[in-house]
C-alpha cells in the first residue's frame, strides 16, 4: 500500500539538511525518479539520496545527470521544472527504475549478492587497515576504505575442460565471484561435438592449418560463441564492454587490484580512447619489444616514443601481440569480429585464434588497445610448447590429438 502511494507522485524531492534515505530507495522502488543535488562537499548523509538515485539507475549516464542540481537554489528549481514537465522523460525515468528494480535486479540498488560481496571485501580491507596499524604500532586513522566496483556484467571465464574447475573454483570464482563460468566447447575427446559446433558458426579449419590440433580448434570455437553471445545480447549497446577470461588466469595482486585495473581501463576507454577489443594482458616480451619498434595502428595516436599518451592512460594504442588470457570487448566489437571472420575469412580458421584477431588488427581492421598496466593478471598456464614452468598448469593446447588426423582429412 506504501509503494502504491509512492507511485501516484510524478516526481519526488530530496531534502537538503537530511537528505532521504529509505524513502530514497521506496521512491525508486515504486518507479518515481528523485531530483536531488549533487555539491561536493557536503556530508554523506546528504548525499545518500544522489548515490540511491544513480544506484537505481543502469540507464545511461545523461538520464541520471537529468535528475541532479548543482546546488539548493536556482539549479534545484529548474531541474524539478525540468523533469516534472517533460512527458518522455519521465516514462523513461520511471522504466528504467522498473526495469532496475525487476525480477533480474539489474540495477546496483537491489543486486543482493553484489552488495553483499561489496561489503564483505569492505570488511576486509578494513581489517587489513587495522593489522598493519597495529604491525606498525600506529594510531588508527581515521581513511576511507575503498571498495572497487564489480567486473561488468556478463564478465566470463571460459573453462576449457573438468581439469580445469579446480583452477576455476580456486583462482577465479573465489577473488571474482561476479564472473560467470562458461564452459567451453569440448574438443579433447568429442570430436563430434567439435564438428557440430564448427558448422553451427559457420566456421571451417583451412587445411594451411595443418598441426592444428583439436584443443586448439576448441579454443577458437569457445571465443567466437563468446562473441556471438555477447553480439546477440540485447541488454548491451554497442559501447559496453564485456570481460572475457581464459581459464588459467590469475591475478597476483588479487581480485580488488585486477577490479581496480579493468575499472580505470573502462572508464579510459568511456572517456578518451574507443575501440573494439583492449587486452589487459599480453604475451611475455612483446610489449617491451613493440613500445620499442611503435608498431601502432593509428598515426594519430602515436605516443611520441611508444608508451601511453599520457600518465592518465589506462590504455595506450595497440600493437601486435597475442594471447586472449583476458580482454575487453565491446558488444560493436564482437559483432565486428564476427564480420570479419565471415566475410573476409570466408569463416575458415587458419591458425591459433589469437594470431587470428593479432592479424585482423595488423591489417587495420580492427580497433585495439592494450592496458597500460598488465600486472594485475597472469597466466597461469604452459606459454607455449616448451614444458610448463614448475607451479604452471600443463597445456591444454599442445600434445592434444592432430585435428586432420582425428577427424577427418578435410576439414567441415
Amino acid at each position: 500500500e506504501h509503494l502504491r502511494r509512492l507511485a501516484l507522485a510524478d516526481v519526488a524531492l530530496d531534502t537538503r539538511v537530511y537528505g532521504s534515505h529509505t524513502l530514497a530507495c521506496d521512491y525508486a522502488r515504486a518507479g518515481v525518479p528523485l531530483v536531488t543535488v549533487d555539491m561536493e562537499g557536503d556530508p554523506w548523509h546528504r548525499r545518500v539520496g544522489t548515490a540511491v538515485s544513480r544506484a537505481a539507475l543502469t540507464e545511461p549516464a545523461a538520464m541520471r545527470a537529468s535528475l541532479e542540481a548543482s546546488d539548493w537554489q536556482e539549479s534545484y528549481v529548474e531541474t524539478i521544472v525540468s523533469v516534472a514537465t517533460n512527458g518522455t522523460l519521465l516514462r523513461d525515468l520511471s522504466a528504467a527504475l522498473r526495469q532496475g528494480a525487476g525480477v533480474e535486479r539489474a540495477a546496483p540498488l537491489w543486486d543482493a549478492r553484489r552488495w553483499g560481496d561489496g561489503f564483505e571485501r569492505g570488511l576486509e580491507a578494513a581489517a587489513l587497515k587495522e593489522d598493519a596499524a597495529q604491525n606498525q604500532k600506529e594510531k588508527k586513522k581515521k581513511e576511507s576504505i575503498d571498495v572497487p566496483k564489480r567486473l561488468p556484467r556478463k564478465s566470463v571465464a571460459i573453462v576449457l575442460e573438468s581439469k580445469r574447475l579446480g583452477h576455476f573454483d580456486a583462482k577465479i570464482a573465489a577473488e571474482l565471484p561476479e564472473v560467470e563460468k562458461a564452459a567451453a566447447v569440448d574438443g579433447q575427446t568429442k570430436t563430434d561435438e567439435l564438428v557440430e559446433a564448427l558448422k553451427t558458426q559457420g566456421l571451417s579449419v583451412a587445411p594451411v592449418f595443418g598441426d592444428a590440433t583439436t584443443a586448439q580448434i576448441a579454443c577458437a570455437c569457445s571465443h567466437v560463441r563468446q562473441w556471438r553471445r555477447i553480439a546477440a545480447d540485447d541488454s548491451l549497446r554497442d559501447g559496453d564492454f564485456v570481460l572475457v577470461l581464459e581459464d588459467d588466469a590469475t591475478f597476483p595482486k588479487g581480485g580488488d587490484a585486477f577490479r581496480r585495473e579493468v575499472q580505470a581501463v573502462l572508464e579510459d576507454l568511456r572517456k578518451r580512447h574507443r575501440c573494439d577489443l583492449c587486452y589487459l594482458y599480453v604475451y611475455p616480451g612483446t610489449f617491451d619489444v613493440q613500445v620499442d619498434k611503435n608498431d601502432f595502428n593509428d598515426d594519430r595516436d602515436r605516443p611520441p616514443g611508444g608508451g601511453p599518451a599520457s600518465s592518465d592512460d589506462a590504455t595506450m594504442p595497440g600493437f601486435r601481440t597475442w594471447c586472449l588470457l583476458a580482454y575487453l570487448v565491446s558488444k560493436g566489437g564482437a559483432r565486428r569480429l564476427l564480420d570479419l571472420l565471415r566475410d573476409d575469412l570466408h569463416g575458415e580458421i587458419y591458425s591459433p585464434l589469437d594470431c587470428i584477431v593479432a592479424d585482423l588488427f595488423h591489417r587495420g581492421n580492427l580497433d585495439v588497445r592494450v592496458a597500460t598496466h598488465r600486472d594485475t593478471v597472469d597466466n597461469g598456464g604452459q606459454l607455449d610448447i616448451r614444458p610448463p614452468a614448475p607451479g604452471k598448469l600443463p597445456s591444454n593446447l599442445w600434445g592434444r590429438p592432430p585435428w586432420f588426423t582425428s577427424s577427418t582429412s578435410s576439414s567441415p
